[in-house]
């Protein structure tokens, strides 16, 4: 199984250098934890320092309550992650709702 529900990589979309991650809504909801966190923040300094679009998948359940506050402290976490992101490259958002099949 899955040790997490954030999976990143580093490859080439159309011959453009790209960090992408998605997230398993099949592993405890897709929720955010400390290493989703983690792992999240850590793709957008990767993107950063290829100075590449970072592309993310999101299917999030929240935060994992589990964790208690360690897991609240990844949302400012992201949040200042995405900021350095837009500061050093530029921020364009997908929003993609599929709904049910």
């Amino acid at each position: 199984g899955e040790t997490d529900a954030m999976k990143t990589a580093r490859g080439e979309i159309n011959g453009q250098t790209a960090v992408v991650s998605v997230q398993d809504f099949a592993f405890m909801g897709g929720s955010m934890g400390m290493a989703v966190g983690e792992a999240f923040i850590d793709a957008v300094k990767a993107a950063i320092r290829a100075k590449c679009p970072y592309v993310i998948f999101t299917a999030a359940g929240g935060a994992r309550m589990q964790e208690g506050i360690l897991s609240l402290m990844q949302m400012p976490r992201s949040t200042v992650a995405i900021q350095m992101l837009h500061d050093a490259l530029f921020l364009e958002g997908i929003i993609r709702y599929s709904g049910q099949r």
